[in-house]
């Protein structure tokens, strides 16, 4: 009999944007539909845009349809929230065998709900791939912003716990371990992974900038350190050159570039603002490096898509990513942007190491699949 699933992508702000959660609903879900799955989408326009620009097409009920280019991520996220509260699933009562949430937020964990409560024998899915540092234990600066997106987290997981959850899907061990003092009963790594077959169909590329970085950008990206890094290199070496693939909320893009030139890298940091697919991978290939300079993570998957792509990396030293690899990643002290910044002018002008580096990350980058990661994650729904 076929098995029938509710995915729910109510967070998206942009098609222009592509976070780690979306990532894996698109990948995992074409793994899912090519085992027979039949499989039905909820959310707002802008997440069937980043379904079908990144290849996984399926049928698509619009939930809401606010404009957050104009009100704004939080705004827009409180309307999703209010509309969600009075959104009816009925014409989807016992429609489903499961029910799979992109992400812990609130705008998909309240619309999870809702069409639980109309699908009761539905079993329900999470993916969490992202811890929020608490701001009251100085985990992280304790700034509006950081301690509203703690205290919205927690309010996801108490009504995931009070919801029921069936399964969470987890892409590292810290954010398993985590979930797991928290009461959740069955956590499932499943990794994340590279579209491996993709990447190598792209033809290598002449190296035109020395270093790239693609991200969103938050602090949690490190992407201050990341000006703070490349000033540094650029002062013994000005003639360097980085590609910025970035994005981010309302207005990012244009604080960043100030920012930029505030630092006096406009003539040495080209912004790019959001790739994805093939373009993005264009670019990578087209560095000597990849820029990782990230606060915390929950795996580091634009760290491993550079990998793949035979691109080292320069990151700081979080155990998340000494846990997944091993090899093709020169760590440095986290926080320490003239050891990173020393780092990256040591490989520049070492071509033989950069050589050996490109070679191992790009051979460990082979065991990242999303593949397995949809396989493993199927495995968790049909096992409940």
């Amino acid at each position: 009999m076929t098995k029938k699933i509710a995915l729910i992508a109510n967070c998206p702000i942009a098609e222009g944007s592509m976070g780690g959660g979306d990532r894996a609903l698109v990948e995992m879900s074409k793994v899912w539909q090519k085992s027979g799955m039949l499989a039905t989408l909820f959310g707002p326009p802008e997440a069937y845009g980043i379904c079908e620009n990144n290849g996984f097409r399926t049928e698509f009920v619009k939930t809401s349809d606010f404009k957050p280019q104009s009100l704004g991520t939080v705004l827009t996220y409180l309307l999703r929230i209010a509309h969600d509260l009075f959104w009816s699933a009925g014409n989807f009562k016992n429609s489903f065998d499961f029910i799979y949430s992109a992400s812990e937020c609130l705008p998909d964990v309240i619309l999870s709900l809702k069409l639980k409560a109309d699908n009761p024998k539905a079993s329900w899915a999470v993916g969490f791939y992202l811890k929020a540092p608490n701001p009251f234990l100085r985990e992280i600066t304790p700034s509006l912003k950081n301690i509203l997106q703690f205290i919205q987290q927690q309010l996801s997981l108490f009504l995931m716990r009070v919801g029921r959850v069936s399964v969470v899907f987890v892409m590292g061990s810290p954010d398993k371990e985590y979930l797991i003092k928290k009461g959740f009963g069955k956590v499932v790594k499943t990794g994340a992974g590279v579209d491996l077959g993709f990447v190598k169909n792209i033809h290598e590329r002449e190296k035109i900038y020395d270093a790239c970085f693609v991200g969103r950008i938050s602090a949690q990206k490190g992407v201050d350190d990341l000006l703070e890094v490349w000033q540094k290199v650029c002062r013994a070496r000005p003639e360097s050159k980085m590609a910025f693939i970035g994005w981010g909320h309302k207005g990012a893009a244009d604080e960043y570039r100030k920012k930029i030139e505030a630092f006096g890298l406009s003539g040495n940091i080209v912004f790019l603002g959001f790739l994805d697919g093939e373009a993005k991978y264009q670019v990578v290939k087209s560095s000597r490096l990849s820029l990782f300079p990230s606060h915390y993570e929950s795996f580091g998957i634009v760290l491993l898509e550079s990998l793949a792509a035979g691109v080292p990396v320069v990151a700081y030293d979080l155990p998340i990513l000494r846990d997944n690899f091993s090899e093709g990643v020169s760590y440095v002290p986290f926080g320490d942007t003239t050891a990173m910044a020393e780092t990256v002018l040591n490989l520049l002008g070492r071509a033989d190491l950069l050589l050996e580096l490109s070679r191992n990350g790009r051979n460990l980058s082979e065991q990242f699949g999303w593949d397995k990661v949809g396989q493993k994650a199927l495995e968790g729904l049909e096992s409940i």
